[in-house]
């Protein structure tokens, strides 16, 4: 996991806490012992949204370093040809 990304996942559950926190000023311990709103089905659209963008970007990394490798090697036919 990235630097970024685990930033973005500390500063929600650092969000989450001090909200927490805040209610259980208000309500005490009941605050803790209640279950947390959950969705019950994942969001399929923005899933498979992220899975498209990140296998777009997989693909452009991959295409970028195939075209560097071939370049690296015609850089060395053309060494190789002028000893």
């Amino acid at each position: 996991m990235d630097l970024e990304t685990e930033n973005r996942i500390a500063s929600i559950l650092l969000r989450e806490a001090a909200e927490l926190r805040r209610k259980a000023e208000k309500e005490g311990v009941r605050a803790y012992l209640e279950k947390p709103n959950v969705r019950h089905r994942p969001n399929s659209r923005f899933l498979k949204a992220t899975l498209l963008g990140v296998q777009q970007s997989n693909k452009a990394v991959e295409t970028k370093e195939m075209w560097r490798a071939r370049k690296k090697e015609i850089e060395l036919e053309i060494n190789s040809s002028y000893k």
